[in-house]
């Protein structure tokens, strides 16, 4: 239990950094916009490793190009989080596309077209 509350904490306080350093333009990287945003960090059980998915409303090669540059700026993010953290080993940042968005989005479209092709009652009597 101590475990898992100690995961989710520093889950938290991950997502909160890079969010922060995100916005206030601290990470220097051109492919990095400011419509960026973290939906989701998963750290592993040993906190090692953390992935961290990012989404945005820009297109998926932008999306794909700043998740290049945060992983090109992994390093330096990694060590901004080591020291508020302060703990032993700082986990490994691995920043990956969140498709999750996009899906559901795809979803939606769908059930959109769908229901607009239905006849509706009143047509059909």
């Amino acid at each position: 239990m101590a475990t898992e509350l100690r995961i989710k904490r520093t889950e938290s306080i991950i997502r909160d950094m890079v969010s922060q350093m995100i916005v206030r333009g601290e990470i220097k990287d051109h492919r990095v916009s400011t419509l960026v945003s973290i939906s989701e960090v998963v750290l592993s059980k040993d906190l090692d490793h953390a992935k961290i998915y990012i989404t945005s409303y820009d297109d998926t090669a932008r999306v794909q190009a700043a998740v290049d540059g945060l992983n090109s700026a992994a390093g330096f993010i990694q060590r901004k989080i080591g020291a508020k953290l302060r703990q032993r080993l700082t986990p490994k940042l691995h920043f990956l596309q969140d498709e999750a968005a996009e899906r559901s989005m795809a979803i939606q479209e769908l059930f959109d077209s769908i229901s607009s092709e239905e006849p509706t009652e009143e047509s059909s009597s």
